[in-house]
């Protein structure tokens, strides 16, 4: 369960985040930056939404993107 004295613990150069988590969360993780891609700020209005920046979408999507 813990690493042991000894081994040493590296980072594979060929590892993608997709090794790490299960498929849904991959596509969720996708869906979540499509998003952020979609909804940017333009004098403090969202280009997709036209609702006040950060506009619900946006959040929603940080906070997803952010709990990995």
């Amino acid at each position: 369960m813990f690493p042991r004295r000894g081994v040493s613990m590296s980072w594979s150069d060929t590892a993608t985040p997709a090794d790490f988590v299960i498929p849904e969360l991959v596509q969720l993780l996708a869906i979540a930056q499509r998003e952020l891609d979609r909804h940017l700020r333009d004098h403090g209005m969202c280009t997709c939404c036209h609702e006040h920046w950060p506009c619900p979408t946006a959040c929603l999507a940080a906070e997803t993107l952010g709990a990995l």
